[in-house]
């Protein structure tokens, strides 16, 4: 037995007519979670979140890069020490231009005081 929901009158223009019946219904019968993750907002966190998971990722690589060219071009063993330095530049654009400028530096302490320079503030 199927029962009638009453349209309450402050949402008479929400609806078409005929559709309230089948729009609660469906509400009533999809759990909590489904209509959770159906909403816009919950849409738009998810879609936020994959999006900074793309940007931390490309981060990880770009600066995991750099420190794989330098330890390629120059064999040394204190490369890792410039990684928490690398992981406090604030832009994926300036990471980008330190791989570049890794690529091109004459030595691994000309490339770690440039970095200690751009820490700093100082250009």
């Amino acid at each position: 037995m199927e029962e009638n929901i009453e349209q309450p009158e402050s949402d008479a223009s929400a609806f078409p007519s005929g559709q309230y019946d089948t729009v609660v219904k469906n509400i009533v019968r999809g759990s909590p979670e489904e209509i959770l993750m159906q909403s816009d907002v919950v849409q738009y966190f998810k879609k936020l979140g994959i999006e900074q998971g793309i940007e931390q990722g490309a981060r990880e690589s770009i600066i995991e890069g750099i420190l794989e060219s330098l330890e390629f071009r120059f064999s040394a063993s204190g490369v890792g020490e410039l990684k928490p330095i690398l992981e406090s530049v604030e832009t994926l654009q300036r990471l980008k231009e330190l791989r570049r400028e890794a690529l091109r530096t004459y030595s691994l302490g000309t490339f770690a005081q440039m970095l200690h320079e751009d820490e700093s503030g100082i250009e």
